[in-house]
């Protein structure tokens, strides 16, 4: 059985400014080139919030600990704890006062942390307990008095 053909081609690509499109078109088409095609490409200047992700900055800041780590570690030396308090700690790292409310709603109701006292929060779960919890996910800042 005969071994099929091989040829070999190149496929180049490069751009050009809107207004030589027409010439260059001209010129390949002149020089013999076949197959021409050409695609336009727009370029949208970034918002200046949104100029960090495109060059890889991400989106999101990275933080050392987790919100829910910080909330816990404030609650693990036994005594109350004001909302004022914990929200001041996550202002202080760059985190917003919203999700801080999130992760002391759902740590109640997984029976974490109680309420005693109007805007005072004690821990009542400790060790191992503590440790196979989910972290909580509330999805908005509750208000707690």
């Amino acid at each position: 059985m005969p071994k099929p053909e091989v040829s070999s081609r190149f496929r180049m690509h490069f751009e050009v400014q809107r207004d030589q499109v027409g010439s260059m078109l001209e010129f390949l088409t002149v020089a013999g080139m076949q197959n021409i095609g050409f695609e336009l490409v727009t370029d949208v200047a970034a918002f200046r919030q949104n100029k960090s992700r495109l060059n890889g900055g991400g989106g999101r800041p990275k933080f050392r600990q987790s919100g829910l780590r910080v909330l816990l570690r404030m609650l693990a030396k036994g005594r109350p704890v004001s909302l004022a308090r914990m929200q001041k700690r996550f202002e202080q790292d760059g985190r917003a006062k919203a999700s801080c409310s999130a992760l002391l709603d759902g740590l109640l109701k997984q029976n974490v942390v109680k309420r005693i006292a109007p805007g005072e929060y004690q821990l009542i779960k400790k060790g191992a307990a503590l440790k196979a919890l989910p972290a909580p996910m509330n999805g908005g800042g509750a208000k707690h008095g």
